[in-house]
């Protein structure tokens, strides 16, 4: 139950900003281990009336509602964007969308900029519910800490409709086709901090603030930041 991933990726056969983008997801789910209820609740094993899914659910609606609360009073930038991961760490649980906000503080922390957190969506702007990061490189990438990996968008894909299928409901939405929507920051932080809450600040603030999320070992390829 706990998100701590270890990928069995090939790393051979991944190029250097796959690495990069796929060790920052194996990052966050060590220095911000958490349970999922969501993800529970997709084991086969699990049915809709388990004590523990309620219990789960419970936590997460706590730890959301305490959160959201802290965005109303709190004014500073620096002690806004440190709420969740805060709550996190101290709960010790998190959905995709806790996952997704932990992967842009540590997108950014390592000098990727030109990034945003996007649901997944059909042609028909039906949701999947769930919610990643997505990278507007020259070539697409997701980073996924929920289910711990990252690719480029046709191969992400590929691995929801077969490696992580159980997680998405294809046979009810009636397709296999996905998009990747621009969501607005957690908590309606766009209404707080209008649609520049991340990119106000650069690499170094986030370094500066999250310094157990810098990578030190390798640097991304260079990217394109322009939007």
């Amino acid at each position: 139950m706990q998100i701590n991933h270890n990928s069995n990726i090939n790393f051979t056969a991944r190029n250097k900003t796959i690495r990069f983008a796929d060790d920052i997801a194996r990052k966050i789910n060590q220095v911000y281990p958490r349970i999922s209820g969501s993800n529970v609740h997709d084991f086969k094993f699990i049915t809709r009336n388990s004590p523990l899914l309620g219990k789960l659910s419970h936590k997460i609606y706590y730890l959301r509602e305490n959160a959201q609360h802290s965005f109303q009073i709190m004014k500073r930038w620096e002690d806004r964007i440190k709420i969740i991961p805060n709550a996190i760490q101290k709960e010790k649980h998190g959905n995709c969308a806790e996952s997704a906000f932990l992967a842009e503080l540590a997108a950014r922390a390592n000098g990727i900029e030109n990034c945003y957190q996007a649901r997944c969506i059909t042609p028909n702007d039906r949701r999947y519910d769930h919610v990643v990061l997505y990278v507007k490189d020259k070539k697409p990438y997701i980073i996924d800490p929920w289910l711990g990996f990252a690719d480029y968008v046709p191969k992400a894909i590929e691995r929801y409709k077969k490696e992580f299928r159980q997680h998405f409901d294809f046979d009810r939405l009636r397709t296999e086709k996905m998009e990747f929507e621009k969501v607005d920051c957690y908590f309606r932080m766009r209404e707080l901090e209008g649609d520049t809450f991340f990119s106000q600040k650069r690499t170094k603030t986030y370094q500066e603030i999250f310094p157990e999320l810098v990578i030190h070992k390798q640097k991304p390829e260079k990217t394109n930041h322009t939007t």
